[in-house]
This record gives structure tokens, sequence and C-alpha cells, in this order.
């Protein structure tokens, strides 16, 4: 019951956008929390549940280096450097002649209001991935970002493809102890050609690694920029699951989510039931056809 009451939708005007509760039970002591995407990221969470741990354990909290209100002030200066005005350059040169963000057009439509939300997924060999990537010195998330692109060309015969990916935010020392929200979204785009399978990913890792140098560039401005509307996320989260110890046990996590979907379709790599695995989560939507 706690469970299902516990996750709502926050009141943006009158706050707070955070929510703790502690629940008791015979059997053990459960500790609910939920903040809002406008002020604590993933890394947010992690440090938040080290600090609480380390608190429980009698050690002390490091302070913030920089607060959030702080790194906002600095972002903004920032926007009138020799920095932003090279990242926006960069974005209109990726951009240029770029149709929009690719999309894949359902061909079934929902029976229920409001639409619904398929997911699969499939296992990959995380070992012949890796491999493969130290052979050609490029990273597992490169190599299936990749694959994501290309197959999605060929699904869209298209060669120009434009989807969207996240990254932490948190290349600053500054920040890596702040509570905040600092992921960005990445527009990705690829030029698929006459590349040999090779050469195509050691283009798409190269092109991330620089979108990645100019991510300063908010996406929210690219997307008032272009009318560049995201269908489409890819990440890499294998490897980012973190665990806690209280007293020697390692705590017991669980995720509540509201079946609410960002995206039309959602691709990520990750753990599935312990396994690496492609996940796909699509948005169906109820059709508005009428006869």
């Amino acid at each position: 019951a706690h469970q299902q009451e516990f996750v709502e939708p926050f009141d943006l005007e009158h706050g707070p956008l955070y929510r703790v509760k502690i629940v008791k039970t015979p059997q053990r002591v459960c500790l609910f929390t939920d903040f809002h995407h406008l002020v604590a990221d993933g890394g947010s969470y992690d440090l938040f549940f080290r600090q609480l741990c380390n608190a429980l354990e009698g050690e002390p909290v490091e302070p913030e280096a920089l607060s959030y209100a702080d790194y906002v002030t600095a972002e903004k200066e920032a926007s009138k450097g020799e920095q932003y005005a090279a990242a926006k350059a960069f974005f209109d040169k990726r951009l240029d002649g770029c149709d929009g963000a690719t999309e894949i057009i359902a061909d079934l439509s929902s029976p229920k209001e409001g639409g619904t939300i398929g997911r699969t997924s499939a296992p990959i060999d995380i070992h012949r991935i890796e491999a493969f990537c130290r052979e050609i010195q490029v990273t597992p998330a490169h190599l299936t970002l990749a694959a994501t692109l290309y197959t999605l060309s060929r699904f869209t015969n298209s060669e120009h493809i434009c989807i969207t990916t996240i990254s932490s935010g948190r290349s600053n020392l500054r920040i890596a102890g702040t509570m905040g929200m600092f992921v960005n979204t990445l527009a990705i785009t690829s030029q698929i050609g006459a590349q040999t399978v090779e050469e195509y990913v050691r283009q798409t890792s190269n092109d991330f690694v620089e979108t990645l140098r100019h991510e300063n560039y908010p996406f929210a401005q690219i997307a008032a920029d272009y009318g560049l509307v995201p269908e489409m996320m890819f990440a890499y989260q294998i490897g980012v699951i973190n665990s806690y110890k209280y007293q020697g046990s390692t705590l017991p996590l669980e995720s509540l989510e509201l079946n609410v979907p960002k995206f039309h379709i959602s691709i990520y790599i990750k753990e599935f039931e312990g396994i690496p695995s492609v996940c796909l989560w699509n948005m169906t939507m109820v059709s508005t056809h009428r006869n």
C-alpha cells in the first residue's frame, strides 16, 4: 500500500520538490525517497545514499564544494563567452540540413485511452563486444550507439539519423559532491555512407566525443533553434548501478516508477534480470483516425 501511494505528481508552483518517508514494519525499516528531476539526477541519488550511509555509520559528510545555485549562476555567465559560441557553431554544423529528429511511425494503434507502453529485451554477448572494442580501441557504449544508429538508418531508409542521448554533466570535479540536476540531453547525428564497419564505429565514437565536448550548449536551445522534437533516446547503462552498505550489509533497493514514457522509443543497453541486454521501450499512442 505504501508503494502504491508514495509516487505522485509534485506541485511545481508551491513545492517542495522532494519527499522522504520512513516506514517501519515488523520485518524491516523502509526509506521511501522521491526527488523531482528539477532538483536531482541519478548522480544526486547516488550522492544522497552514500552520504546517508556514511552518516548512519558515524562518518562525516563532506560539504558541497560548489552549490547548485552557484553552478547555475556560473553557467549563465558562461553563455556569454567564446566556448558557448563555439558550441552553438558546432551544433549549427552538425544539424545543417537535418530534416528533424529521426522517427519511426507506428503501424499499430493502442486500444487504451492515452496509449500504452510496450517493453521488450534481447540478450547481448557483452564479452564479445568488449573484445571487439579493445581491438579497435572504442568503448562498448560507442559501439552499441553506432549499432543503434545504423539499425535506425536501415529501418527508416535514411542515411542521416538524429536521435538523443544523455550525459551525466559532471565532468567538472567541483560538482562531484553537489546535489542538483546536471544530466544533459545531447543531440546525436550520424551520416552513414560507404564506410567499413570499423570506420563507421570510429566515426561514431569521434562524433560522440566531440558532441560531449560541446554539451554546454543546452538541448532546450537546440530544440528552439531547429524545432527539434526528440523522438528516440539511447542510453548505455551497464556498470552504472551502485550498491550501498550499512553495518556490513548491502541495502536492497527498489525503483518505483510511474508508467509514463519520456520518449516515443527509448533504447537502453543495460542488465535485465542480471543479463546484459538491449531493452526497448515503446510508447504506442491512441489512433486519432476516424473513418
